[in-house]
């Protein structure tokens, strides 16, 4: 970008953030989010956002009987113009989408005296909330109490058990489910499930709506 005057140029090299940077699947992911723009493209855009008051000081020198706050109206009309414009010349067209995430890349959620893992599904994150985890719970244990898990009353949840032979303790009440078996519960109702086996068990959960 060349203005009258210096001449100034900025430069904004593609964004290759590490590991680190990866929300871990249980919090918001909106501060992490702040914090990498913030310390990779945050000086750049700054420095971008200055040239608008630059260049009306410049303009009032040149011209010192015009005045110029017509040109924040021009700059304020052309971000309109782009905001409107940007779904219709750079969104793609909705044809359908496609979420493709590896077993390597789960993010693997552990929790403080059980020895249930949730290993969050790819197509499981949806608004930054967890939606989907593969869990697996160790032999003759119990999982995490539904007071660790935030979810609203009335939202729904399916349980499939994958591997093993397990007991869903749900209000009160314990229903033993095999291999190939199934629930849908209320996930705002006190809940849980316990392995019966010797042997890990593996469950998919699913909040729906």
């Amino acid at each position: 970008m060349y203005v009258s005057g210096p001449r100034v140029m900025v430069s904004v090299s593609v964004l290759n953030a590490s590991s680190a940077w990866k929300p871990q699947g249980d919090e918001q992911p909106i501060l992490r989010i702040l914090l990498l723009l913030g310390a990779t493209i945050g000086l750049p855009y700054f420095l971008l956002s200055t040239t608008t008051p630059l260049l009306q000081a410049w303009y009032w020198r040149r011209f010192r009987t015009v005045v110029p706050y017509r040109l924040f109206a021009l700059s304020n009309l052309a971000s309109l113009l782009a905001l409107l414009g940007f779904p219709a010349l750079f969104e793609p067209a909705p044809t359908g989408r496609l979420h493709v995430t590896r077993k390597v890349d789960y993010p693997v959620v552990s929790f403080d005296g059980s020895s249930e893992r949730w290993h969050v599904l790819g197509a499981g994150l949806f608004q930054g909330k967890i939606r989907a985890v593969m869990s697996t719970l160790g032999p003759r244990s119990r999982g995490v109490k539904t007071d660790k898990v935030v979810i609203e009353p009335g939202q729904m949840k399916l349980f499939y058990v994958i591997e093993g032979k397990v007991a869903l303790h749900y209000n009160g009440d314990r229903h033993v489910l095999d291999a190939g078996d199934s629930a849908y519960l209320d996930g705002g109702t006190a809940h849980g499930w316990e392995n019966l086996g010797a042997r890990t068990a593996k469950a998919l959960w699913v909040i729906l709506g």
